[in-house]
Parts: C-alpha cells; sequence; structure tokens
C-alpha cells in the first residue's frame, strides 16, 4: 500500500497544491483544516508520516502544539511530524524544534516537500527494522537467559543432592531418588557405608530423618 500522509493545512489552495502532487507521486494523502480535525484523523488513519503547518487562524503555534502532543503520545510518537512556517527556524526555541523531525521554511515547492517525506519514511522504516531486530533479539536473550538458569539450578540442585553426608560421621551419602509424601519433599539415600543408618533428607525442615539402623 502507499504511505498514508495527513496534511494539515488552513489555505485550501496550499493544501490542493501539495495533495494533488503527492498523490499523482503515488502517495495517499489525506487533509485535515486544523489540529483539531487532524487529530480525529491521526487516530482513525494511522498515517505514516504528518506535515503541517505551524499557524493556524491566527494561532501562531498550533501546528507546533500538535506536534508536541503527537510526540508525547506513545501511540504515535514514532509518527515522523514534519512542521512548515512562514518563520526560520531560529525564532522559535530550540526545545519547541525538537518536536519536530523535519522544520522547512515556506515556501516549499510540492517536489521539495516529496523529496523531504520520501526521505524521512525511509529513515522511519529503518528505524522500525531496527526496533524489530533489537526487540527479537532481546526476546532471544531472554529465553536464553531462561534455559541458562533452570540449567543452573538443575546443576545446583544435582551438586546439592550429590553433596549430603551422614549426620553421623560425615560420609558422603549415594542418593537414590527424590519423593514426596503429605506434600513434603524428601531425598533418599543408600545406607551409610560406615553403618550408621538409613536416611532421607526433608527438604522443607531441611532435617534428616532417621529410616533404619
Amino acid at each position: 500500500m502507499p504511505p498514508i500522509v495527513l496534511l494539515v493545512e488552513d489555505d485550501a489552495d496550499t493544501r490542493d497544491m501539495y495533495s494533488l502532487f503527492l498523490e499523482t507521486s503515488g502517495m495517499w494523502v489525506a487533509t485535515a483544516a486544523d489540529p483539531t480535525a487532524a487529530a480525529d484523523a491521526v487516530v482513525e488513519l494511522k498515517p505514516d508520516i504528518i506535515v503541517t503547518d505551524l499557524e493556524f487562524h491566527g494561532e501562531r503555534q498550533g501546528g507546533l502544539e500538535f506536534a508536541q502532543a503527537l510526540k508525547r503520545d506513545s501511540a504515535t510518537s514514532h509518527v515522523p511530524v514534519v512542521l512548515l512556517s512562514g518563520r526560520a527556524p531560529r525564532d522559535l526555541p530550540g526545545e519547541q524544534r525538537r518536536d519536530a523531525d523535519l522544520f522547512l521554511v515556506k515556501p516549499v515547492l510540492p517536489e521539495d516537500l516529496f523529496t523531504h517525506i520520501g526521505a524521512l519514511l525511509q529513515r522511519s522504516r529503518e528505524l522500525r527494522r531496527l526496533n524489530e531486530a533489537a526487540c527479537t533479539r532481546a526476546a532471544g536473550l531472554v529465553q536464553k537467559s531462561t534455559e541458562l538458569l533452570a540449567r543452573s539450578r538443575e546443576i545446583d540442585s544435582r551438586v546439592d543432592l550429590t553433596s549430603r553426608r551422614c549426620p553421623v560421621c560425615a560420609q558422603r551419602l549415594q542418593w537414590v531418588e527424590t519423593g514426596r509424601i503429605a506434600g513434603i519433599e524428601y531425598d533418599y539415600f543408600h545406607w551409610c557405608d560406615s553403618g550408621c543408618g538409613l536416611y532421607c533428607y526433608d527438604r522443607q525442615g531441611q532435617r534428616w530423618v532417621k529410616l533404619a539402623g
């Protein structure tokens, strides 16, 4: 599908001029006459890029406030925003300019706008690809970490079993199996080679239980 461009411009002639050129260049264009209407269009259309004027009906920073709202919303913060203005970028505070991905001083020729939009879309696609690759890699690392943790616990459990010593003579006991009685888990061992007896170990109570001898 062609990229969806949302064009926010209160001058009908300028809006029609940009729309016609972008559409004949292969883009799908939606328009809005002000940021309020544009906000509804963003929710409905989920545009790939937004081009907005800075001033609307005498409000000198309506477009800038619109851009700020987009960048502060997690659902739209990734959408590139092109801000058009009759004022030079130096006339706006730096923290305000940062809310636009690109700041263009009018008049902007339609073919120049098209070129800038294409470059931003390409960069946006590349960033999304890198982000998806990073997320996939992170998921793989989490899975690997989970597997290693399970393996480590298994090894620890085996080491713990083989390190049990007779509670009487401290001689290493040979593990037989793990069983559960009345909800309590026991490790069973062979007779102590020194003749101390037959024992099992209560894991929950962390105590030895003598079975015979």
